[in-house]
């Protein structure tokens, strides 16, 4: 078995580290000590290309293979860990959870803009009596025609602080 990267691979992971280094390096000690979220270099990390790395085609992004999304996700941690766990969150938790359980009507509508990182993704999952056990989770949403009502409580909300959609797993 060859466990080499392809052509393709080398070629993002060449990408991603100059990106990291020249845009992400210089501002990260900064951000880590003011505890600011990379918002600006998430901006410029989308013009590459990649945000919307596990989104189909047919709603604008550019489905990688999962040994490159890895390989993206790790040189962007290697230099910046924040931007690292923000990217993996918009891409993997938030995209991908509407690309593969969205309608599509939510597909249409928002996996364009997490593609073009126009929209930067959150999750949250997590409660305080269940943790990461979404089969314990209490929290629920209920629909009364016009809209949903949400009770219960989450302990984090992944990019929340910084995000334009959410998905939000509840019962």
């Amino acid at each position: 078995m060859d466990f080499a990267e392809t052509d393709d691979q080398t070629m993002i992971r060449s990408m991603v580290r100059d990106f990291a280094e020249t845009v992400a390096a210089p501002t990260c000690r900064r951000r880590d000590k003011e505890q600011k979220p990379p918002i600006d270099e998430f901006k410029q990390f989308a013009e590459l290309g990649v945000a919307g790395m596990t989104i189909p085609e047919e709603y604008g992004g550019q489905k990688l293979d999962d040994i490159s999304e890895a390989i993206v996700i790790e040189e962007l941690s290697r230099v910046d860990p924040s931007l690292g766990v923000m990217v993996a969150v918009h891409v993997g938790l938030c995209s991908m959870t509407i690309a593969l359980s969205g309608n599509e009507e939510q597909k249409n509508k928002y996996l364009p803009k997490l593609a073009s990182g126009e929209y930067l993704g959150a999750y949250s999952l997590s409660e305080a009596g269940s943790g990461t056990d979404a089969a314990a989770m209490v929290a629920r949403a209920s629909d009364d025609g016009d809209c949903y009502n949400l009770n219960g409580e989450k302990m984090w909300v992944t990019n929340g602080t910084t995000a334009d959609l959410f998905v939000l797993l509840l019962k």
